[in-house]
């Protein structure tokens, strides 16, 4: 997991209020599966399992939970000055490395 993975978890931490655990974290990016079932993540992947973390934990999910998650998603990345990423850039099916650039 690099730099921008970690940005993201501190962005979406902090827009939903939430504290997640290294195993939340490896789930949502899916760093938990065995080496040859790893695929490489997309911010749909990412809202999906936040959204599963918030319902297991009895919380609501936000009516704008997937527009908060591509602005967090476009923060994490960003926050390195070569990367321009903005929200709007940000789809369900952009692959974090390949689409968006992140580290």
């Amino acid at each position: 997991m690099g730099l921008d993975a970690l940005s993201i978890v501190q962005e979406i931490e902090k827009s939903f209020g939430v504290d997640l655990s290294q195993p939340e974290v490896a789930r949502m990016y899916g760093t938990d599966r065995p080496r040859g079932e790893q695929v490489e993540t997309t911010a749909g992947f990412i809202h999906e399992n936040l959204c599963n973390f918030l319902k297991e934990r009895g919380l609501d999910i936000p009516e704008d939970s997937w527009e908060r998650v591509r602005f967090c998603i476009a923060e994490g990345i960003r926050c390195w000055p070569f990367n321009r990423t903005k929200p709007e850039d940000v789809k369900r099916e952009s692959r974090l490395h390949q689409d968006l650039g992140a580290t």
